[in-house]
C-alpha cells in the first residue's frame, strides 16, 4: 500500500508507504505548487491542482503519462476529490466548489454555490472506495499511531519520540520505564 505526498515548498509530488518508507519522486519539473491531490485508485491515476499555474493535471502512479486536463476553468485551486468520474476542488476564498467530468467528449465544468467561503477540506466518502480484508494494525495496540507499510504495520510516534517497550512511545534518549 502505498500514499502520495505533495511538497508544496518544492514543488513535487512524491509516492511513499504510509509509515514514511519507500520514498519515490514521481512529478517533480514544470510544477509551480500542488495544493490538491486524488487518486483514481481503477485507472491508476493521479490527479493534482497547481495554484502557481491554474490548472488541474493527471499522471499515472509511476509518474509518467502527464496531462493537463483542466486550464481555463480553474481559478485559485486548493483540494482535490474524486468521486466516480467527476473531479471537485475548492477555488480559495469563492465559496464555491468546482465539479467537472473528467470523461466526457466535450470537458464540462460547472461551480456549485456552497456558502463557505474559506473551507480548507473537501471530503467525499464512498464505500466502494474503501479496501476490503483485515487491517493489519487490528492487533498492534501502539500507544500513538499504527500505520501500514509493505511489511504489515509499524507503530510511530510523535516528533522527538521513538517506539520504546511494549509499543509504547517515549522521548528519545529516555529510560525504559514500566508497564
Amino acid at each position: 500500500m502505498s500514499t502520495l505526498i505533495k511538497n508544496g515548498v518544492s514543488g513535487s509530488i512524491r509516492r511513499a508507504d504510509l509509515a514514511g518508507g519507500s520514498r519515490t519522486v514521481l512529478v517533480q519539473s514544470g510544477l509551480g505548487l500542488p495544493s490538491g491531490l486524488a487518486l483514481d485508485t481503477v485507472r491508476c491515476t493521479i490527479y493534482w491542482t497547481d495554484t502557481s499555474f491554474q490548472v488541474v493535471e493527471s499522471a499515472t502512479y509511476d509518474g509518467e503519462e502527464r496531462t493537463a486536463e483542466f486550464t481555463s476553468e480553474v481559478k485559485r485551486p486548493k483540494r482535490l476529490v474524486l468521486f466516480e468520474d467527476e473531479l471537485y476542488w475548492l477555488p480559495e476564498h469563492s465559496g464555491f466548489v468546482t465539479k467537472c467530468k473528467l470523461f466526457a467528449k466535450v470537458k464540462r465544468c460547472r461551480s456549485i454555490h456552497i456558502n463557505v467561503y474559506d473551507g480548507d477540506y473537501l471530503t467525499v466518502m464512498q464505500q466502494s472506495r474503501q479496501r476490503a480484508g483485515t487491517n493489519p494494525c487490528e492487533h498492534h495496540h501502539c500507544s500513538h499511531m499504527c500505520a501500514i507499510n509493505p511489511q504489515g504495520a509499524k507503530c510511530l510516534c510523535a516528533d522527538g519520540q521513538i517506539v520504546g517497550e511494549n509499543i509504547r512511545c517515549k522521548n528519545e534518549g529516555a529510560k525504559a520505564s514500566e508497564p
